[in-house]
């Protein structure tokens, strides 16, 4: 079996385990059926997007809005 350590932030394991926690799973739980969904669909178990806010043509007329 292989050890996988990882770097997150404390406030973001913190809340992540708190959602695991919700479901009645641990957070290493959590993580492990991931990678599993993750090995099973070839690929990430989610369809990672942005925030169309943040988009490049709302961040220019966001910034021209607040020229003087």
């Amino acid at each position: 079996m292989a050890l996988l350590q990882i770097r997150v932030d404390d406030d973001l394991a913190c809340r992540a385990r708190e959602v695991a926690r919700g479901m009645g799973l641990e957070l290493s739980s959590a993580v492990r059926l991931f990678l599993r969904q993750m090995v099973a669909e070839n690929g990430l178990p989610f369809r990672p997007s942005c925030d169309p806010f943040y988009s490049q043509s709302n961040m220019d007329a966001l910034k021209h809005s607040l020229a003087p």
